[in-house]
């Protein structure tokens, strides 16, 4: 037996070739969104520095909250 489906996947036998695509593309997502959470937080706590750095210039509020 070469090939066996499983979960929709396309497993090899020999080599495990597909496997390792898989796992291969799998670990690139994984980089992606990690990649795009870490964009969003830093963007967020820019956000909320200069939403407070504002607010001290103009007396309504002090101190950062991150």
């Amino acid at each position: 037996m070469y090939n066996q489906i499983e979960n929709g996947n396309d497993w090899t036998d020999q080599g495990g070739n597909n496997v390792e695509i898989e796992n291969e593309m799998e670990n690139k997502n994984k980089t992606i969104l990690a990649q795009k959470a870490n964009f969003l937080i830093k963007e967020n706590i820019e956000k909320t520095w200069t939403e407070n750095i504002s607010r001290d210039t103009y007396g309504s509020q002090s101190g950062a909250q991150i």
